[in-house]
């Protein structure tokens, strides 16, 4: 039977019926639309003649410092420009990096960092440069140039002094990101971005600010504290905070008015409450907020203020949608001014001193419901009127920012009518007082990029060729708004501190001591190590991302594939908007000059946020950048102040929240006024310390508050005389221009 069954399984098998049915006829997977673009990668291989342009302007730019001469061509014009060329070349000494940047119409911004015969020096710079077919020149003229010196850099990195002993610094935060996604399970919810924060807060009330890194998912967070011998030992399983989930920011503050800072920790998934039970130690308490709706989408950034004048702090916390893959992503449609966001959240504090009690979210009962439909990232809190109410700022990516006014019963957005909007791809937002006039001024981060300034010029991007939309493209590629408080309940943009790369946190504060704040920009989107042979992909996505999209709300096919398209390159090693150093401005004579390559906090490891507080007792605001590279956390000592003297005012309030969050002080002295505010959180991700305000020499009235109603008490403490290098600005003749 066997042999039966045998032979008749034979003859089917060899059957012309049987060979036609079991045909095989395989299926390769189809390709994924993303490799249709993937020719387009590099600049140059698409419509946009100017990428191609600026390719060849990077080739001829490389060589010019080393040749030492322009190369022209016979039909250039004018007087030839090569021996004060040369000149200005010898003149820089040695040249420690340079960096150069084509943009529109001929324009070439350059920054070169070196050290001469007088020390270090940064000239920042722009050209406007006409090339022939032959690459050689036709017109060259200098347009300005700004130099920044000092005979050391102005801040010193300490990281290995204060963090190098720790097990937990060396084993975890000395690697980055790209290091533990090569080595986590991804289930763990480590992501690509790194958008992870710091935070200072003196918890046990020894005068020192403990330090809070926030980490991706599958590391612990870990807290750190100050000891005898002036290095940072790990506290975190004492303390009883080592959170694994996601965490993009961490606040100290102190909620209950009880003289203790608590500890809120923002999850991409929400916020935890721990309740500072004193002696270092901590309590969980998961059940804290309570939301009147679901979230939908992954938190951001917070910031606290009390907004009802009840005496508590209050929490305003922001939602972004990040990309995950294509079934789990709502892409941000139209680009340059989206409103399919998820909305924010106002908590109402309704603690208890002992910690029981709620956060109750009051969004839409407050009337915070207006326009809360973006992408945000950042809330920022001012009494910028002086009327008693803390205003409160939002900055959006892909469009528009909110600015809520409070008339003690309901808020509503005023952006507009106070001409801060700022349309554009907002990052982070702060007060501060630049132009020394006892008013908070507002600055906002955005992303200069010089490949978005070159392709929204072009002739075949369509946003502006077809619809007409140049400003508002102008405004998404121009960078930073400063803007001056009016007096009036308006504000007016100045144009000054804009290039601060792909921004992340910015943030003034006087670091100099100089009675005007320095603006510190945290830098740089995704950096692969590996990848530098690799094209960047920020060309790739204004040609092949923002050049698609819709221009009605629902995204075209063109905008998703290429956003999916993006995605996957930047998990294959490829760099976007990478290595790009942070920017930090110095304001003299009510101009902004760009100190970068001299600051020392010039390193390119993706910095997403940063805590200031004083490291070494001096009196001096010191930093702690939080960076998506290795090492995470770097901690830089203050060397700016030169030989002036500081008086640190530490705030305590008396009717109002005890921390004086909200408070602002103004400073008269010799040389004028100057202001500054108590904030716990005035970037993404980041804050500085609570209730501490720097101040400056040559006092001639006492601080004050006049943000008012709501009194504090101020304790000068002591008084110190820092002695170190200075900045200075200097004009420059051809091939510099005049400025």
């Amino acid at each position: 039977m066997g042999a039966g069954v045998a032979l008749a399984s034979a003859e089917l098998w060899w059957s012309p019926q049987f060979a036609e049915a079991a045909a095989i006829h395989p299926k390769f997977p189809k390709e994924p639309p993303f490799e249709a673009l993937r020719p387009f990668i590099a600049p140059g291989s698409d419509e946009f003649a100017c990428e191609a342009e600026a390719l060849d302007t990077y080739r001829a730019l490389d060589r010019l410092l080393n040749e030492r001469k322009l190369p022209l061509d016979p039909s250039f014009g004018g007087d030839d420009p090569n021996p004060a060329f040369a000149q200005w070349v010898d003149a820089l000494g040695e040249v420690r990096s340079v960096r150069y940047f084509p943009l529109e119409d001929g324009l070439v911004r350059y920054e070169i960092a070196s050290r001469d015969a007088q020390g270090l020096a940064y000239r920042v710079g722009e050209w406007r440069m006409r090339w022939s077919a032959d690459g050689l020149l036709t017109d060259f003229e200098p347009l300005h140039e700004s130099v920044a010196r000092s005979d050391r850099p102005l801040f010193s990195d300490a990281t290995a002094s204060y963090f190098g002993h720790a097990d937990s610094f060396r084993e975890q935060l000395a690697h980055g990101i790209p290091y533990w996604r090569a080595r986590l399970d991804l289930a763990s919810g480590i992501d690509i971005y790194g958008q992870n924060g710091i935070a200072v807060g003196d918890i046990d009330g020894d005068g020192w600010d403990e330090v809070y890194v926030c980490q991706p998912g599958g590391m612990p967070n870990r807290l750190y504290k100050r000891g005898s011998d002036g290095a940072f030992p790990d506290i975190t399983e004492a303390a009883g905070v080592g959170l694994l989930d996601d965490a993009s920011a961490a606040l100290f503050a102190d909620f209950r008015n009880c003289g203790l800072q608590d500890l809120v920790v923002l999850g991409s998934a929400g916020p935890v409450y721990f309740v500072n039970q004193g002696e270092g130690k901590f309590r969980l308490r998961e059940d804290a907020f309570h939301f009147a709706s679901s979230p939908g989408g992954a938190f951001t950034g917070m910031a606290a203020a009390d907004y009802d004048g009840d005496g508590r702090l209050d929490l305003y916390l922001c939602c972004y949608i990040y990309f995950q893959s294509e079934d789990q992503y709502s892409y941000p449609s139209p680009y340059h001014d989206s409103r399919n966001g998820p909305p924010n959240f106002l908590f109402r504090n309704r603690l208890t001193d002992d910690g029981e009690g709620i956060f109750e979210d009051v969004t839409a009962a407050v009337g915070l419901d207006e326009n809360n439909d973006r992408y945000s990232f950042a809330p920022a809190w001012c009494d910028y009127d002086f009327d008693g109410r803390p205003e409160l700022y939002v900055a959006n990516d892909f469009g528009r920012n909110n600015l809520y006014k409070f008339d003690g019963e309901r808020f509503r957005d005023i952006a507009a009518e106070a001409g801060v909007e700022d349309l554009g791809p907002g990052m982070s937002a702060a007060w501060l007082d630049v132009h020394g006039e006892g008013k908070p001024d507002l600055y906002v981060t955005n992303m200069w990029t010089a490949s978005g300034r070159r392709v929204v010029h072009d002739p075949e991007f369509a946003p502006v060729a077809v619809k007409g939309l140049t400003e508002p493209y102008r405004r998404h590629t121009k960078g930073n708004s400063l803007y001056r408080n009016r007096g009036d309940g308006s504000f007016e943009e100045t144009h000054q501190a804009e290039m601060g790369r792909w921004a992340w946190s910015g943030d003034g504060l006087d670091f100099d001591l100089d009675g005007a704040p320095e603006i510190l920009v945290a830098s740089g989107m995704l950096t692969e190590p590996s990848g530098e042979d690799k094209p960047d992909l920020m060309s790739f996505f204004w040609r092949q991302v923002v050049a698609e999209t819709s221009f009605e709300a629902a995204p075209s096919t063109g905008y998703q594939e290429g956003w999916n398209a993006l995605n996957q390159f930047v998990r294959e090693g490829y760099s976007w908007n990478g290595f790009e150093p942070n920017v930090l401005y110095r304001f003299s004579d009510d101009r902004a000059l760009d100190v970068s390559g001299v600051s020392g906090l010039d390193v390119a490891l993706d910095t997403r946020s940063f805590a200031a507080t004083d490291l070494d007792g001096d009196g001096r605001l010191d930093l702690l950048l939080k960076n998506r590279l290795g090492p995470q956390v770097q901690a830089f000592i203050n060397e700016s102040a030169a030989e002036r003297h500081v008086i640190v005012v530490e705030l305590e309030g008396t009717k109002s929240n005890r921390d004086a969050i909200g408070a602002w002080v103004v400073a008269e002295h010799a040389g004028g006024r100057a202001s500054a505010g108590s904030s716990p959180a005035r970037a993404i991700s980041a804050n500085t310390r609570s209730a501490s305000i720097w101040a400056w020499a040559n006092l001639v009235a006492p601080p004050s508050s006049p943000s008012a109603g709501r009194p504090v008490r101020s304790k000068p403490s002591r008084t110190y005389l820092p002695s170190i290098a200075t900045v200075s600005s200097k004009a420059k003749a051809s091939p510099s221009g005049q400025h």
